[in-house]
C-alpha cells in the first residue's frame, strides 16, 4: 500500500499547489490575496465550511471514540445541529455588520458594537488557540498516521516538516482566495471517499455485520472498557468529573451529549471561520451551507457511515490484547482494508489525512490574514503598503507554520492540553455575537463580565487549568467535566447568567446609541419575518423540544423506546439498537427545524440591495488615532520595515 499512498498523497499535494496557481493568477491586488476583496463565491464557502465542520469534529478522532463509546459517543452527531442553528442565527448579520461598519474580522465589528478593546483582544487570544496547539496536534496526527501507513518509509519528523513546507508554498501562493478554493476542492474528495470507503465497507467485507458483531458482544466490551456501546449511560451522572471519580457506562450521557454540542458552536464562532463568512460575495451561500451541506450531508455521512466504517475498530480481543489506541485500533481497520485492496486501503487513508489537513490549512490561513489586519496594520504599521501587507501575509505565514511544525514534532503533548479549550473558549463569544446579532439591550458591561468569567470555568475545567493549578498549589475538588457536562456548558452556563443580569442593570451605557442605530437598521431594511409572532413561537418552541428529546435528557428515552415501544407490551425485533434509530429520527426532524428558521424566518437568506453605512462614534472607528497615541515597540517597526522596504 506504500507505493499507493505515496503517489495519490503526490498527487493530492499537485492539485493543491495547481489551484494555488490557478487563484493567483485571478487575483487582483492585495485585497484579493489577503481577504478575496470581500467578493469569495457562495460555492467555495458552502463547500469549504462544511468540509471544515467536518475536519474540526474529526472523522480520525470519531472514528477512535465510536470504536470506544460505540453509540452514545455517535450522539455527539446529532449535537453538531446546535452548531448549525447558530451559524443559521448570526452569519447573515455579521456579513451585514461587516458592511454597515467597514469592518473586516469579527474582533473589528464585535469592539466597534460594544466599544471595546478587550474584546478585540479576547477574539484574538482565541484566534491563537486555532492556529497553534489545534494545528499542531493535528499537524502531529498527520505525521504519525503516514510513517505509520508507509512502514516508516519516511518519519513522523519528515512527514511533519514537508507537510509544513507544502502548506506554506500553496497558501504563499495564492493566498486567501487560493486557500478556500483548496478547503472546498478538500471537502468534495473528502466526501467522495467517505462514501467510496463506506460502500466499500458495507459491501465487500460486512462492514454493517461488523458493526452488528460489535453490539452482540457488548457486554463483553462493556467489562473490559466500562462503556455502555448500545446505549446512552443516562441523564447525568454526579461525579467529581474524569480524572477524580469513575464514569460508569461511559462519560457521555445526555447533558454530556447536549453540553458538547454547545462547544461544536464554538466552530463556527472562531475568528477563522467568520472571517470566511464576511468575506463572502453575497447572502446565497449560508443557508445551503448550513442547512444541506452541513447539516445534512455532513452529519448523515458521520452519523450513518462513519459507524459503518468504525465497526471494524472494536472488539474484544483488541481490547484485551493491550492496542486501545488511536492508532492501533486505526491500523487494526487500515489492515482491513489493505487484506482486500491496496487502492481502497490507500483512499481510506487518504480521506483521513485530507480531513487532518484541511484544518491544520485554514487555521493558520486565517490566523495569519487577521494577524496582518487586526495587529500590524492596526498597531504596529498603520501606514503599511499595499505591497508591505502582502508581504506581512506572506511572513506571518511562515512564522506560524514553523512554530506549529515545532510544537508539532518536540511538544504535543503539551499542545494536546492547551488544546483542551480551544472550542469551549471559542464558543463564549456566543452570547456577545447573538447580542450584535438579535438582542439590542445586552451591553457591553454584561458581555465582558460574562466572557471573563465563562473562560475561566471554561480554563478550570479542563486539563489546562487544572493541571497548572494543581502543580503551582494544591488539587481540586474537581476534574475534567464535573458531572458529565462538558466544559463549555459549564463556562455557557455562567457567560449567559452574567451577561444578562449585568446588561439588565447595565444596558443604558455610552454605547447604547450606536447599538440601537444598528439594530434598527436591521428591522427597517434586512428583516426577518417569520409571518408573525405566533409563528415565531412556534418555530423556537418546536425547536427546543426537538433540543431536550433529540440531545438533551430527554434523549435516553431512545435507548429502548424502538425495543420496547410504549403502546405495546411486546419486544420490537430491529437489526440494529434503538438509540441508532432515535439518533436518526432526531437528525431528520432537527434539519426540518433548521430549514424552517433558515428559510422560513429568513435568519440566513434575504436580498440585500444598498448597504447603508453607520458610523460609529467610538475610538474605535478610527483605529490611526487610537495608534497616534501610542508607539508601537520599535523592534518591531524596524524589523518589519526592513522587509517591507525591500524591492
Amino acid at each position: 500500500m506504500t507505493s499507493a499512498l505515496m503517489l495519490f498523497y503526490c498527487l493530492y499535494l499537485t492539485l493543491m499547489i495547481y489551484l494555488a496557481i490557478s487563484a493567483a493568477r485571478s487575483t487582483q491586488g492585495t485585497d484579493h490575496y489577503i481577504n478575496g476583496n470581500l467578493d469569495m463565491p457562495a460555492w467555495a464557502f458552502m463547500f469549504a465550511g462544511a468540509g471544515i465542520m467536518a475536519g474540526s469534529v474529526g472523522i480520525y478522532d470519531s472514528m477512535s471514540m465510536f470504536a470506544r463509546f460505540g453509540l452514545q459517543y455517535n450522539h455527539v452527531m446529532v449535537s453538531i445541529l446546535c452548531a448549525c442553528f447558530i451559524a443559521v442565527l448570526i452569519m447573515k448579520r455579521l456579513w451585514l455588520s461587516a458592511r454597515i461598519m467597514g469592518a473586516k474580522t469579527l474582533g473589528d465589528i464585535l469592539a466597534l458594537y460594544y466599544g471595546s478593546l478587550t474584546i478585540r483582544l479576547f477574539s484574538l487570544i482565541v484566534l491563537m488557540f486555532f492556529v497553534f496547539p489545534l494545528s499542531a496536534i493535528t499537524l502531529a496526527k498527520l505525521g504519525a498516521i503516514f510513517s505509520i501507513m508507509t512502514g516508516g518509509l519516511l518519519s513522523q519528523q519528515v512527514v511533519i516538516w514537508s507537510v509544513a513546507f507544502f502548506l506554506f508554498l500553496a497558501v504563499a501562493i495564492g493566498g486567501w482566495r487560493g486557500g478556500i478554493m483548496i478547503a472546498a476542492s478538500n471537502a468534495l474528495m473528502m466526501f467522495a471517499l467517505l462514501l467510496l470507503v463506506a460502500g466499500v465497507s458495507y459491501l465487500s467485507f460486512d462492514g454493517f455485520g461488523n458493526l452488528k458483531q460489535m453490539f452482540d458482544t457488548s457486554d463483553s466490551i462493556r467489562t473490559l472498557t466500562g462503556a455502555s456501546i448500545d446505549s446512552l449511560p443516562g441523564v447525568v451522572q454526579f461525579t467529581h468529573g474524569i480524572g477524580k471519580s469513575i464514569v460508569v457506562d461511559g462519560v457521555w450521557t445526555s447533558l454530556a451529549v447536549v453540553s458538547f454540542g454547545l462547544a461544536l458552536t464554538g466552530i463556527v464562532a472562531q475568528p477563522g471561520f467568520c472571517y470566511m463568512a464576511i468575506n463572502q460575495r453575497n447572502l446565497r451561500g449560508f443557508a445551503f451551507q448550513q442547512v444541506w451541506l452541513t447539516g445534512g450531508i455532513t452529519i448523515g455521512c458521520l452519523l450513518i457511515l462513519l459507524p459503518i466504517i468504525s465497526g471494524g475498530m472494536m472488539s474484544a480481543n483488541l481490547v484485551a490484547s493491550g492496542q486501545l489506541t488511536d492508532l492501533g485500533m486505526f491500523m487494526a481497520l487500515a489492515e482491513k482494508f489493505i487484506r482486500f485492496d491496496t487502492i481502497v486501503s490507500a483512499g481510506f487513508v487518504l480521506l483521513v489525512l485530507i480531513s487532518l489537513q484541511i484544518i491544520i490549512m485554514f487555521s493558520v490561513l486565517s490566523g495569519a490574514n487577521i494577524f496582518v489586519d487586526e495587529i500590524i496594520q492596526r498597531y504596529v504599521l498603520p501606514d503599511l503598503t499595499a505591497r508591505g501587507r502582502k508581504l506581512g501575509a506572506r511572513i506571518s505565514l511562515g512564522v506560524i507554520l514553523f512554530l506549529v511544525a515545532l510544537w508539532a514534532d518536540i511538544g504535543s503533548s503539551y499542545a494536546h492540553i492547551a488544546n483542551s479549550v480551544t472550542f469551549s473558549l471559542s464558543a463564549q463569544f456566543v452570547p456577545a455575537i447573538i447580542g450584535l446579532c438579535w438582542i439590542p439591550w445586552i451591553a457591553r458591561p454584561g458581555v465582558l463580565a460574562g466572557l471573563v468569567l465563562g473562560i475561566i470555568i471554561v480554563i478550570f475545567t479542563e486539563p489546562l487549568g487544572i493541571i497548572l493549578f494543581e502543580k503551582m498549589f494544591t488539587d481540586l475538588p474537581w476534574g475534567r467535566w464535573p458531572w458529565t457536562i462538558h466544559s463549555a456548558g459549564w463556562g455557557l452556563f455562567f457567560n449567559v447568567l452574567a451577561c444578562l443580569i449585568i446588561s439588565g442593570f447595565r444596558h443604558r451605557d455610552n454605547d447604547q446609541e450606536n447599538r440601537h442605530r444598528l439594530h434598527d437598521l436591521f428591522k427597517s431594511e434586512y428583516p426577518a419575518d417569520a409571518g408573525g409572532r405566533r409563528v415565531v413561537t412556534a418555530i423556537w418552541s418546536l425547536t427546543f423540544i426537538w433540543l431536550f428529546f433529540a440531545i438533551g435528557p430527554g434523549a435516553v428515552i431512545g435507548n429502548y423506546f424502538f425495543i420496547y415501544p410504549i403502546f405495546t407490551g411486546e419486544r420490537s425485533l430491529i437489526d440494529i439498537p434503538s438509540i441508532w434509530v432515535w439518533q436518526i429520527l432526531g437528525w431528520l426532524i432537527g434539519i426540518l427545524l433548521l430549514w424552517w428558521v433558515a428559510y422560513g424566518a429568513k435568519s440566513a437568506v434575504g436580498d440585500v440591495g444598498h448597504i447603508h453605512k453607520l458610523k460609529f462614534d467610538n475610538k474605535f472607528n478610527e483605529p490611526s488615532r487610537l495608534i497616534q497615541s501610542q508607539d508601537a515597540p520599535s523592534w518591531i517597526k524596524r524589523f518589519l520595515t526592513r522587509f517591507v522596504a525591500r524591492k
